[in-house]
């Protein structure tokens, strides 16, 4: 399992895709719960940690599974069983970013990869998970330094 997690590591430091840094530090998590979960088993001696970081990685698989849908904070601790507090607190110790900003950067990298490939930019909002245009329209000009329709312009494949 190590061995494909390291492949992909390489694989999204290679080709890039849409959210791929993201995605990169996502993997990377995995790789150490991986590896700390090994060298808890052969030493015993650290297993509160990599249960820690092992649900940072399940809160990372469930926001990158449901994207598109409405997600926050209170719906990821429900489907992982822990307190909002908890995962909070943990998140941001592993990430350094809290949920709320790590979901909003991933989106609008997803948002970016789908103008890039000449989608309208209410279908990238839509489809990377906003529902309301103002914010997505505020959050991605935040994130890129420029307003969805001006990034679509300068950067489509089209």
């Amino acid at each position: 399992e190590a061995g494909a997690l390291i492949e992909d590591l390489l694989n999204l430091g290679n080709h890039k895709p849409c959210g791929w840094q993201l995605s990169l530090c996502a993997v990377a998590l995995q790789l150490l719960s991986l590896l700390l979960e090994t060298a808890s088993h052969e030493t015993n001696s650290i297993p509160q940690p990599c249960g820690n970081l092992q649900l940072v990685n399940q809160a990372l698989d469930y926001v990158h599974r449901h994207l598109p849908e409405p997600i926050s904070l209170a719906s990821t601790a429900r489907a992982l069983c822990v307190s909002k507090s908890y995962l909070c607190h943990l998140f941001k110790q592993h990430t350094g970013l809290n949920l709320l900003t790590y979901i909003n950067r991933l989106r609008v990298e997803k948002a970016a990869g789908l103008l890039r490939e000449g989608r309208g930019v209410a279908e990238a909002a839509r489809l990377s998970g906003y529902t309301n245009y103002s914010y997505f329209f505020r959050r991605f000009k935040q994130e890129k330094g420029l307003a969805p329709t001006d990034y679509a312009h300068k950067y489509s494949a089209i």
